[in-house]
């Protein structure tokens, strides 16, 4: 069996640092709904640029859940980082703020037009690394569980 490590909150905001695609989760309805997206750190606030449509219609201050994972490429190792906050609209009539805004490098890989943007502000920043053991076994399946029971 492997074994997990939690991660600092520092190590947590390197690691979404350096990744620039990521899940956003939001309630529509009485469903959690998760879209994959295209981020930038703005400081502690992950960034995220949006065309209109549910996922932003969702999101406007809402409380919402991003998420980053990757498996390193041995396939031994991978980490995850669960960010949960409220969403924040920032206010794109300021020209500066957007000029700000854009200077993130946000690139979007789906098409059509991306004019706004939401910024999830974190209340918890959590991270899991886990490593599988030398039999190759499965990880640990607790997950974030631990975390919030």
């Amino acid at each position: 069996m492997g074994s997990f490590e939690a991660l600092s909150r520092d190590e947590c905001l390197r690691l979404l640092a350096r990744s620039a695609t990521g899940r956003l989760g939001v309630v529509v309805g009485h469903y959690p709904l998760i879209f994959p997206v295209t981020y930038a750190l703005d400081g502690d606030l992950v960034t995220i640029r949006s065309g209109p449509g549910t996922k932003f219609t969702a999101s406007q201050y809402a409380n919402v859940s991003f998420q980053v994972d990757q498996t390193e490429p041995s396939g031994h190792a991978a980490w995850s980082v669960l960010v949960l906050g409220a969403a924040s609209i920032p206010d794109i009539s300021d020209p500066a703020e957007v000029q700000r805004l854009e200077q993130l490098g946000i690139r979007p890989v789906a098409p059509g037009d991306k004019p706004l943007w939401i910024q999830v502000v974190p209340e918890h920043i959590t991270g899991r690394r886990v490593v599988a053991d030398e039999s190759g076994g499965a990880f640990d399946p607790r997950g974030y569980l631990g975390l919030y029971y």
